[in-house]
This record gives structure tokens, C-alpha cells and sequence, in this order.
């Protein structure tokens, strides 16, 4: 780099004639050394913001594989990582306004450089827009995609609670028909039980018709909240385009104003710069080439972003998986305990029903047995009246005493039943309450849960739409410096060579690069080529040059200063004698 800088100075004791022109030329030479040495120290401060952002970066990396500790912890967490972040975008900041110091310090005194990079950075520039063009619009499908894909999940978890209802509601439907029919068959002393038992059947219908109500509002409040937050994050996407376009704008206005007035200034540095542009063209190009390896970093760190985005989604996903399996264990457990009871249950309808058909079997016998004694005893005691009667008559009495008594058994056995039959369903009402209530606890533990997560994922968001900002910022200012250098060097190219503009052989004046011979018409040793001291070969053209029609070369100068200027110095070559020499 030195050693190329060194190149381009030209000693002024070999020749007398030209002398301020030579210094002149040393002067600009020594200000393109310092417009080089200023493009280094930008080049390690944007190798020093890399730096910072990297280090941003593992932070937050870190802060995404602590954020499953105490919320105590997190809080305290996220603060020092804010206070990190706010130190390292003041130091951003200071580092930005050193480089606009330099900038500024750069544009006074390199302004014959800033001018000609201007259309490689609008080149730069609408890259930088289109790549922003496609990540934004991908990350908000990515957005709604999950948004898409959450809602899909909270339909399917409201179905699946729909169609448990729906179960349990048949259910008890066909427990009630059931049991119904059960105290159809019983004694009308076991009516008004069987009424109270349906009563409370149809309150735990009422109950489950609750609960559903309760899941559906949890359903429409996670949809709700769903919807917010996308609408949070269109918002802070079209804030974001606002912002970038402003900005565009505002700095291409700044440029405009800055630069009319700096023309006229440039004259003088222009008519000295004939021989330059080549070196000043190679330099420009590897520092136009380091800037896309720039740009290129800063996509893949675009694109290990997306990477994280996407990892923090995908832990979502998989804690909405394992909030839905646990829900549908619960679901399943509570399914399992109703079955259990209405199995219970059937098997007390049952053994009423065995047991009430073994006492009127009984009864039957009895009557029967009764009646035939009855009969044999009138037959048999007929002639001996007074004894057999009061015989007939003791036998009788302890008789209709023991029916008494198994009487008394039946009535006891049958109170026995029904006070069993209520403890039964005060157990199972007791049991479906109970489930009903840790369904209820889970459901609110699981709603609790995904909040927790929501609220997460929004400051996540909210961190990146500040960094992007940031980033966006920085980019700005870089694409607009490079787009002023750029068009800078096509300026002058244009305006020191215009015979170049068009031309197939790019010749070093606007009558070609030689003669029908082979020799220039010039040749003299005296030709003022040979002052310039640097080893480098002529190159093509460069990328920057553009083909267009042919034209006059000295009519683009036509109206403009550097018309005038242009005439004076080709006056001044040694080739110009070229025709005077040429008549004798």
C-alpha cells in the first residue's frame, strides 16, 4: 500500500518547464494517499461494529438458553443485557459520529474521489433494497404462518374438548335413561329417590355445559391475542420501511446541496488527473470488492438470525406439543373415571335388581307354603275343635310372629339399599366434581403457561425490530458514503477522458492510440508520458465504464467549465507540437 503510494509522486528536478503542474500533481497524489488511509480506518471501524454485533449476538444467545430459569432470574438477566446493549449502541453511536467526522473531513479534502463511486453505491443501494424487500416480506409469512399453525392448534385442542363433552354429555344421557328404567322396575317407594338422583345428574349435565362454556372462552381469548400480536408486528414492520425511506431521502437531499456547490472546486484537481485514473481504478475496485465480502457477512448474519428466529419457534411448537399431551392425559384420565362409575354404578342397579327379585320369589314360596298348611289343617282338625283350634291357634300366632320379623328383615334390607344407593351417587357426584375441578386448574395452569411464552416471544421481537433498526441505520450511511465515492471516480473518468466514453480502443487521446505505422504521431522524447514514474501497465477499461453512442469528445464539454480547462492542458503536451513539426 505504501509502496503504491509512492509510485504515483513525481519529482519535480527533472524537469523545470512543468514544475507546478508536477506539484500540483504531488499535491492531489498526497491527497488520494490520505483519502486511502482514511478508507483503512473506516474499513477497521466497520471490522470493529462487526465485532460488537457478533459479541451482540452471543449474547443473545445466551440469554435465549437462560430464559427457562426463574422469572426473577430472566428479569434480572434482561436487564443487564439491555444496559449491554444500550453501552454498545452508544459506542455505535460515538463510532458513528467519529466516522462522520471523518467523512466530512474526507469529503473536503478527497473531493475529486467521492464523486465517481456515486453509481456503484446506487448499484449497492438497490441491492441493499431488494435484499430488504425479501426479508421482511419473509419473515412476516414465516409470522403468519405460525399464527396460521397456532390458531389450526387451538381449533383442534376446542374440538377435541367439544367432542369430550359431547361423550360425556351421551354418557350421562345414557346413565340417566339407565337408571330411569332401573326405578321404573322398583317399588313406588323408591320414586322420589330415583327423581333426586336424576335432579343431580342433570346438575352435573349443567356443570360440564360450564366447563365447555369456560374452554371455549379460553379458545377466543388465545385466538384474540393471536391477532394482536400479528397487528403488533405489521406495525412495527411498515414503522420500519417508513423510517428507511425517510432516511433514503433525507441523506440523498443532503448530498445533492453538499455536492453543487464543490463542482467549480474540482476543476483545478481535474485537469492534473489525466494519468490517475488507472491506479485510483484498481484501488476503487478492491475496495468496491471488500465492501461486497462486507455485504456478504452481514446477509449471513441476516441469515443466522432467521436461524434463531426459527429455533425459538420450533421450542414453542414443541412446549404446545407437550401442553396438548398433557391436556389430553387429563382428558383421557377424566373419561376413564366416568366410565368407572357408570360401571360402578350399573352394578348396584343390578345387584337391587337380583336382590328385589329374590325377595318376591320368597314371598311367593311363603304364600304358597302359607296356603297349603291352611288347607291341611282345616281337613285333618276338623273333629277335634277346641284343642286343634287353640293349637291351630299358638302355631299360628308364632307363625305370623316369624313372618312378622322377616317382614321387618325386608323392610331393614330395603332401607339398607337406598341409603346405599345415595351414598353411591353423593360418591360419584363428589368424584365428577373433583375431576371437574382439576381440569379446570390444569386448563388455567396450561392458559398461565402460554402466556408466559407469548410474553417471551414479544420482547424477542421486540429486541430484534431495535437491532435491525440499528443495522439498517449503519447500512444506510455505508451505501450512501460508497455511492458518493463511486460516482465521484465515473465523474471523473467521464469528464478527464470523454473520448473514452464510447470508444472500442481506449486510447490515452481522442485521435486514437496510434498511427498507420504503428507509431504515435507525437513521438518525441520529450513526451510527457515518460514524466509519470509507476511500473503498472495499461489496463482493459474498467466495469464502471459504460458503452454509448459515438459522439464528438469535445461536445459533452460543451456548456461546462472543464471545457475550457481540458483545451489548455492538451495545449500545454508535448503532442500538441505534433503539427508544426510535422510541415517542414
Amino acid at each position: 500500500m505504501a509502496q503504491g503510494g509512492q509510485d504515483i509522486f513525481v519529482s519535480t528536478a527533472t524537469t523545470k518547464e512543468l514544475g507546478v503542474v508536477l506539484d500540483s500533481h504531488n499535491a492531489v497524489a498526497q491527497k488520494l494517499v490520505d483519502f486511502q488511509q482514511q478508507l483503512e480506518a473506516l474499513k477497521q471501524g466497520h471490522e470493529e461494529a462487526q465485532k460488537a454485533a457478533a459479541e451482540k449476538q452471543a449474547q443473545e444467545q445466551e440469554r435465549q438458553a437462560t430464559a427457562s430459569q426463574k422469572q426473577d432470574e430472566e428479569q434480572k438477566q434482561v436487564t443487564e443485557q439491555l444496559e449491554g446493549l444500550k453501552a454498545q449502541l452508544a459506542e455505535l453511536g460515538k463510532s458513528q459520529g467519529t466516522s462522520d467526522e471523518k467523512l466530512a473531513a474526507l469529503e473536503d479534502s478527497t473531493a475529486t474521489g467521492l464523486k465517481s463511486l456515486q453509481l456503484a453505491i446506487d448499484e449497492l443501494g438497490t441491492s441493499q433494497a431488494e435484499l430488504k424487500t425479501r426479508l421482511i416480506p419473509k419473515w412476516e409469512a414465516e409470522l403468519s404462518l405460525q399464527m396460521k399453525k397456532l390458531d389450526k392448534d387451538i381449533q383442534a385442542v376446542r374440538q377435541s374438548s367439544e367432542a369430550g363433552a359431547e361423550k360425556l354429555s351421551r354418557a350421562a344421557s345414557e346413565q340417566e335413561e339407565k337408571l330411569l328404567a332401573a326405578c321404573a322396575a322398583v317399588e313406588s317407594s323408591l320414586r322420589p329417590h330415583v327423581d333426586e338422583a336424576a335432579q343431580r345428574l342433570g346438575q352435573a349435565e349443567v356443570d360440564l355445559k360450564k366447563l365447555h362454556g369456560d374452554l371455549d372462552a379460553v379458545a377466543a381469548e388465545g385466538q384474540r391475542r393471536s391477532a394482536d400480536l400479528a397487528g403488533e408486528l405489521s406495525n412495527a414492520v411498515e414503522q420500519v420501511r417508513d423510517f428507511a425511506t425517510n432516511q433514503d431521502k433525507a441523506h440523498l437531499a443532503d448530498i445533492k446541496d453538499a455536492h453543487g456547490r464543490k463542482i467549480e472546486m474540482l476543476e483545478g484537481a481535474l485537469r492534473q488527473a489525466d494519468y490517475e485514473r488507472l491506479a485510483f481504478t484498481d484501488r476503487a475496485t478492491k475496495e468496491l470488492a471488500s465492501l461486497a465480502k462486507d455485504v456478504e457477512k452481514l446477509s449471513a448474519c441476516d441469515d443466522r438470525r432467521e436461524a434463531d428466529v426459527a429455533e425459538l419457534w420450533k421450542s414453542l411448537e414443541q412446549r404446545e406439543k407437550e401442553h396438548q399431551t398433557n391436556l389430553e392425559k387429563v382428558v383421557k384420565e377424566f373419561r376413564t373415571e366416568v366410565v368407572a362409575c357408570e360401571s360402578r354404578t350399573a352394578e348396584v342397579v343390578q345387584g337391587c335388581t337380583v336382590n328385589m327379585q329374590r325377595q318376591d320369589a320368597g314371598l311367593a314360596d311363603l304364600l304358597r307354603r302359607l296356603d297349603a298348611e291352611v288347607k291341611r289343617l282345616e281337613e285333618g282338625l276338623q273333629a277335634q275343635a277346641t284343642t286343634v283350634v287353640a293349637s291351630i291357634r299358638s302355631d299360628e300366632g308364632a307363625r305370623l310372629r316369624a313372618l312378622e320379623v322377616e317382614v321387618t328383615q325386608l323392610a331393614r334390607q330395603r332401607q339398607e339399599l337406598l341409603e346405599r344407593l345415595d351414598q353411591e351417587g353423593k360418591d360419584r357426584k363428589a368424584e365428577v366434581e373433583g375431576c371437574a375441578g382439576g381440569a379446570e386448574k390444569r386448563v388455567a395452569a396450561v392458559e398461565l403457561v402460554a402466556n408466559a411464552r407469548f410474553e417471551s416471544v414479544r420482547r424477542a421481537l421486540d429486541e430484534l425490530v431495535a437491532e435491525f433498526q440499528g443495522y439498517v441505520k449503519t447500512e444506510n450511511a455505508r451505501s450512501m458514503d460508497v455511492a458518493r465515492l463511486e460516482a465521484l471516480v465515473r465523474a471523473l473518468e467521464v469528464r478527464v477522458w470523454p473520448w473514452r466514453n464510447g470508444a472500442k480502443e481506449r486510447g490515452s487521446s481522442p485521435d486514437g492510440p496510434g498511427a498507420a505505422n504503428g507509431h504515435p504521431p507525437w513521438e518525441d522524447p520529450a513526451d510527457w508520458r515518460d514524466w509519470i514514474r509507476t511500473k503498472r501497465p495499461v489496463t482493459a477499461r474498467p466495469a464502471t465504464a459504460r458503452r454509448a453512442e459515438p459522439k464528438d469528445p469535445l461536445s459533452g464539454l460543451a456548456g461546462s467549465p472543464v471545457g475550457t480547462a481540458m483545451t489548455a492542458v492538451r495545449s500545454a503536451r508535448p503532442g500538441g507540437e505534433r503539427s508544426e513539426r510535422a510541415e517542414p
